[in-house]
């Protein structure tokens, strides 16, 4: 993407490549209408308070809003597949396929804490051996 702006802030030119790209036939898909209905059976609309910022944070509101529920513990999506209406992960797959975060519920149990502890230790090491060369400064 390329964007030329003059000496007095105004976009005087903007252009963008697109490489080689298939974009789906809208044949066959779903009504909008039905597409809503299902996005918000999956994610229904909550009231939520938010907390609006201005730009440096120094002052701040309180709004009341609708946002898509989230559920915790749940992967969530905000992309309903236009042809079948399934929700879709970040990478354009179902949620079944999409890639997940893992969830590790024993971590003690691997290698890598191990490593961790050892490499903390060693870094211990060096901090008392810094300190007692230094005078405890």
């Amino acid at each position: 993407m390329q964007t030329m702006v003059n000496n007095t802030g105004m976009v005087t030119s903007y252009s963008s490549k697109w490489s080689i790209s298939f974009f789906e036939s809208t044949n066959g898909i779903i009504p909008l209408k039905t597409a809503c209905e299902i996005f918000l059976n999956y994610r229904p609309l909550v009231l939520y308070y938010v907390k609006i910022s201005n730009q440096n944070g120094s002052t701040s509101t309180i709004k009341l809003v609708y946002e898509p529920e989230v559920k915790p513990a749940k992967t969530v999506s905000d992309f309903l597949d236009a042809m079948t209406g399934k929700p879709l992960g970040w990478d354009g797959k179902s949620l079944e396929q999409s890639a997940r975060a893992y969830h590790f519920r024993d971590i003690s149990a691997t290698n890598y804490v191990t490593r961790l502890e050892a490499a903390l230790s060693i870094v211990r090491a060096i901090e008392l051996f810094s300190n007692s060369n230094s005078g405890g400064n």
